[in-house]
C-alpha cells in the first residue's frame, strides 16, 4: 500500500502550473478544454495571467494535451437481463409502427426519457424490451396498446419472457373461469417465486413463469390442490397464411396472401405450402421444412445451455460431489459415448516395423502369419465344400420336385416318399452353414488386417 502523498506549499524553485481561460466569452473564467488548473478563482477576481516557470526550471515545451482528441462516450446502460415481449392481438405489422411512438410508450411506463433497449422483430412480429429489474418488468407488462399514428392505435399483449434464474413451466387442467390475475395471486411454490401466469390460447393450460433456480419446481399449491408442472419447450410456429416461420396465422403481418401457394378462391395450391409439395400434409410432423426448423431451434437451445446434442452421455459425465455427501469419494471424470463405442485404432496398435537385419522369421509375428496362412487354406477348403454342397442341394431340389409330383400318384410306395423327405436337407440348415463360414472368413480377414 502506498503512503499518502502530502502536498507541500509551492516555493520559488517549483514549477507553477499554467491556467488558460476561454477568451471567446468576455468575462468568462471557465477553464478552456485541455487547461491544467488547480483552483478556479472567484468571479470577482480578474483573470490570472500566464506565469512562466522560474529560470531554474526546464525550458522544454510541454507536450500537447490529448484530451481534446479523445472522444467522450456516454455511460453504458446497466445490465438488462429481463425481457418482455409485446405482440399485437390482431393481424398487424409491428414494423410499421414509428420507433419514436414505441419509445414514448415505454418512457411513460418507466418514467424515463429517451429509453434505449427495445428491439422490433420482423419474423416473429413482436417487440422485445430489455429491462434491468422485476419492477420495470411489471410496469412494462401493463402496456395494452401502442399508438400507430396521431389518431390510431393497436391493441397489444405484453408478457414476461425470460430473465436470470427464470424458468417457465406449464400447468394443465386449471379452472378456465379463473383469470390469470387470480391464479397468480393464489398460486404458491415452496421453492420458487411465481412471477407471471399467462393462459395459452383458449385452453385450460397456463404458462407459469417462476424464479428461484435453474430447474422448475416439483409442485405448486393452488387453493389447497397440489399441481405438478411440466417443463415448457416452445415449439416452432408456422403461419398457414404467408407460409413463414416465427408466427401464427392469427398474428400474420401480411395483408395479402401468397399467390404462388394459394389460388384466387382462397384454396391452397399444394398439400404442404411450406415445402410446395404434394407428398405430405402441411400439418404432418414429417414435413422437411418443419424438421429443419425444429433442428435449428434445438441447436440454439443446446448452445444457450452448452449441452451438445450429438452426445447424450456427455451430460452425465462430470458430477460434482458435495462435501456433505461423501468428500472422500473421487469425482467421476465421465466417459463420452464416442469413447465407449470407439474401436482400437489399427495404426496405434500396429507392431513396430522391422529392418532387414532383424531376425524376422523367429519373431512372434512370423508365427502369427503362418497360423493365418493355415486358417486361410482351411477356409478355402470349406468354401469349396460349400460349393459342392450347393450343387448337391440343387440336385436334391429337383428330386424333391419330382417326388412331390409322384406323391400324387397311387403307384408310388409310401416308403419311397418317406425316404425322399428324409434325404432332403432344409434351407435353414444350408443357410446356417453358409453364414457361419462367411462369419469365420470375415473374422479372419479382420485379424489379418489388425496384425498386418
Amino acid at each position: 500500500m502506498r503512503d499518502p502523498v502530502v502536498q507541500q506549499p509551492a516555493t520559488s524553485t517549483e514549477h507553477t502550473q499554467e491556467m488558460d481561460y476561454d477568451s471567446s466569452v468576455p468575462g468568462s473564467e471557465v477553464p478552456a478544454p485541455c487547461a491544467k488548473h488547480a483552483t478556479v478563482p472567484a468571479q470577482d477576481t480578474p483573470p490570472t495571467k500566464k506565469v512562466r516557470a522560474t529560470p531554474d526550471a526546464s525550458t522544454a515545451p510541454a507536450p500537447p494535451c490529448s484530451s481534446s482528441r479523445t472522444a467522450v462516450y456516454p455511460t453504458p446502460p446497466p445490465d438488462r437481463s429481463f425481457r418482455v415481449h409485446i405482440k399485437p392481438t390482431t393481424r398487424f405489422d409491428v414494423t410499421t409502427i414509428p420507433v419514436k411512438l414505441v419509445q414514448q410508450v415505454i418512457d411513460r411506463c418507466l418514467g424515463t426519457q429517451g429509453y434505449q433497449g427495445f428491439v422490433i422483430h420482423k419474423v416473429s412480429n413482436t417487440i422485445t424490451v430489455h429491462l434491468a429489474s422485476l419492477d420495470d418488468v411489471n410496469k412494462v407488462c401493463g402496456i395494452t396498446s401502442i399508438p400507430t399514428s396521431s389518431d390510431g392505435s393497436v391493441t397489444v399483449q405484453s408478457y414476461f419472457a425470460s430473465g436470470p434464474n427464470v424458468q417457465r413451466c406449464v400447468l394443465y387442467d386449471l379452472d378456465p373461469n379463473d383469470s390469470p390475475a387470480t391464479i397468480l395471486r393464489e398460486l404458491r411454490s415452496p421453492t420458487h417465486e411465481v412471477l407471471a401466469v399467462r393462459r395459452m390460447g383458449k385452453s385450460r393450460t397456463y404458462l407459469v413463469t417462476v424464479q428461484g433456480s435453474s430447474t422448475i419446481p416439483e409442485r405448486f399449491y393452488y387453493n389447497g390442490c397440489v399441481l405438478h408442472p411440466k417443463p415448457y419447450r416452445p415449439r416452432v410456429m408456422y403461419c398457414y397464411r404467408c407460409f413463414k416461420l416465427g408466427h401464427q396465422q392469427n398474428y400474420c403481418p401480411k395483408a395479402t396472401v401468397d399467390p404462388e401457394r394459394i389460388n384466387a378462391d382462397g384454396k391452397p395450391r399444394y398439400r404442404c405450402g411450406l415445402c410446395k409439395a404434394d407428398d405430405h400434409e402441411i400439418t404432418s410432423t414429417k414435413c422437411p421444412t418443419k424438421q429443419r426448423a425444429t433442428a435449428r431451434a434445438r441447436r440454439r437451445e443446446s448452445s444457450s445451455v452448452r449441452v451438445p446434442l450429438n452426445n447424450r452421455f456427455q451430460v452425465l459425465g462430470p458430477i460434482e460431489c458435495s462435501a456433505a455427501e461423501d468428500p472422500e469419494e473421487p469425482v467421476s471424470t465421465g466417459v463420452s459415448y464416442s469413447q465407449i463405442l470407439k474401436k482400437p485404432d489399427p495404426k496405434k496398435h500396429r507392431p513396430p516395423k522391422h529392418t532387414p537385419n532383424d531376425n524376422w522369421e523367429f519373431t512372434e509375428y512370423a508365427l502369427v502369419d503362418e497360423d493365418l496362412d493355415a486358417q486361410i487354406a482351411q477356409l478355402s477348403k470349406q468354401l469349396e465344400t460349400l460349393r459342392q454342397r450347393k450343387a448337391r442341394v440343387a440336385g436334391l431340389r429337383k428330386e424333391r420336385a419330382a417326388t412331390h409330383a409322384l406323391q400324387g400318384s397311387q403307384s408310388v410306395p409310401k416308403r419311397m416318399r418317406v425316404n425322399a423327405q428324409k434325404t432332403t436337407p432344409s434351407d435353414t440348415a444350408i443357410w446356417t452353414v453358409i453364414l457361419e463360414t462367411l462369419s469365420n472368413l470375415t473374422q479372419l480377414i479382420q485379424d489379418s488386417l489388425y496384425h498386418g
